[in-house]
Parts: C-alpha cells; sequence; structure tokens
C-alpha cells in the first residue's frame, strides 16, 4: 500500500540502514545517546534514577529525550545491533513506520466518514506530513 511507502518516499535522503542522512543535528545527538542510556540501565535490570555522566550528573529525569515510557524506545533496544552502533538507524526506521501507522489510521477512520479516497489521503497526507509532526518526529 502506498501509505506505507510514503515516508521512505518523503525522506528519501535519510532511509536508515541506506543513508547516512537524518532529520537535523540535535535528532542523533541528543535523544539516541538519552535512550541508550536509560535502555542501558533498564537491561542491565536497574532503573534509572541518576545519570552521572550527563552535564555533570542530573536526575534520569533530565534525559527526556530517552522516552523511557515509549513504546519505540523498548521496542529498539529489541532490535539486532542496537547496542553495536545501529540505533540510530532502528530508532529512524521505527519512527517511520509510525508516521505510516498513524497515515494509515487517520485515511481509515475518513473513509469510514465516507469521506472519497483521494480527498482522504490528500488531507491525511497533509496532516501527517506536516511541520509540527515533522518537528515532533525529530523528539519522538
Amino acid at each position: 500500500m502506498i501509505i506505507f511507502i510514503l515516508p521512505f518516499l518523503m525522506f528519501l535522503w535519510m532511509i536508515p540502514f541506506i543513508s547516512d542522512g537524518t532529520l537535523g543535528n540535535d535528532y542523533p545527538r541528543f535523544s539516541i545517546d538519552h535512550q541508550i542510556e536509560l535502555m542501558f540501565s533498564l537491561k542491565t535490570g536497574s532503573f534509572p534514577l541518576y545519570v552521572p555522566g550527563f552535564a555533570g550528573g542530573q536526575t534520569a529525569s533530565a534525559l527526556t529525550l530517552g522516552q523511557i515510557y515509549h513504546p519505540i524506545s523498548h521496542i529498539a533496544a529489541l532490535m539486532p545491533g542496537y547496542w553495536n552502533g545501529k540505533a540510530l538507524e532502528w530508532n529512524t526506521l521505527l519512527r517511520l513506520l509510525s508516521l505510516a501507522c498513524a497515515h494509515l489510521t487517520l485515511f481509515i477512520f475518513l473513509r469510514k466518514l465516507r469521506l472519497g479516497s483521494l480527498m482522504a489521503f490528500v488531507l491525511t497526507t497533509v496532516t501527517v506530513y506536516n511541520l509540527r509532526m515533522l518537528d515532533l518526529f525529530r523528539y519522538g
């Protein structure tokens, strides 16, 4: 279905595992590092309360970009290669797939409201791929 291919067409320049491009410079630098820090704590059987290596030592609540309670963080940590340098690629892939799922869900909803296929597709595309949603893509 075109909806599942669309995120990869829209972001052709940053396809995970193929391209080195990312959406913004802060996306790979902060959110992935925070996520790895938090997921490592969970993987080793503890809960992150304090992070000594971050900004001179902070509570783990300072690592909000790591999204400890978001399912994508936990799914990404289970993927092969996540702990060997592929965390950014897995996160990007899962976030692109989440855009596709959001697009499909909205499309189905508008079709159930008896909107035409073309109009539903155009409205959902504009809704999912607007600048605010793309900013949320960077930060989860």
